[in-house]
C-alpha cells in the first residue's frame, strides 16, 4: 500500500510541475533545418550536463531564430547551464563562450527569460509570481521517503 500511494503521489506532484514553469525564449542563428535547440545544466530537470537529456525549445519559420520553452522548469537562482545545438545527424554544438549561465534572481511563475545563444547573459523580461514560498515539486519528490505512511502524509510530518 505504501509503495502505491507513493507511486501517486509522485505522479500528483509532478503534474504539479508543470505549474512551477516560466518560458524561455533564446534567440539563435547558428542552426539549419532538421537541427534542435537545447537547454542543459546542472540540475537534473535539465539533463545533469547530458546533453542527450537536455530540454528541447521549438520554433516555427514565423518565429526564427527565436527559440521557445513554453513551460521551462523553474530552477533555483545561481543553478548553472548553457544552450547546445542538436545537429540532424546527432551531433552537438555547444555554446563557446567560458563558463556557464547562471539562473537569474527574480523569475518566478508564469516568468519569462531570454538569452542570445553564444552570448553569456540571460535576461528576465517579465517576473512572473513569486516561488519562494513554496519549495517546487522536485524538492519535495526527493525529500519524500518510499516508506512514507499515508498518516505521515496527510499530517505533512514527513519532510
Amino acid at each position: 500500500f505504501q509503495v502505491l500511494l507513493h507511486d501517486c503521489l509522485i505522479q500528483f506532484l509532478m503534474a504539479l510541475m508543470e505549474c512551477e514553469t516560466c518560458r524561455l525564449e533564446v534567440v539563435c542563428e547558428s542552426t539549419r533545418c532538421g537541427d534542435d535547440l537545447c537547454c542543459v545544466g546542472a540540475p537534473p530537470a535539465i539533463g545533469e550536463w547530458n546533453a542527450t537529456s537536455a530540454i528541447s525549445l521549438q520554433t516555427d519559420p514565423s518565429s526564427f531564430p527565436t527559440w521557445v520553452a513554453p513551460k521551462f522548469p523553474l530552477l533555483k537562482v545561481g543553478a548553472e547551464f548553457k544552450f547546445v545545438i542538436r545537429r540532424k545527424g546527432g551531433s552537438f554544438v555547444w555554446e563557446t563562450f567560458s563558463g556557464n549561465r547562471c539562473w537569474p534572481t527574480g523569475v518566478g511563475r508564469g516568468g519569462v527569460i531570454s538569452a542570445n545563444f553564444g552570448e553569456c547573459t540571460v535576461k528576465v523580461l517579465e517576473e512572473g509570481s513569486a516561488n519562494d514560498t513554496v519549495p517546487l515539486p522536485g524538492d519535495v519528490l526527493r525529500a519524500i521517503p518510499a516508506t512514507t505512511s499515508f498518516r505521515q502524509l496527510s499530517t505533512g510530518r514527513f519532510l
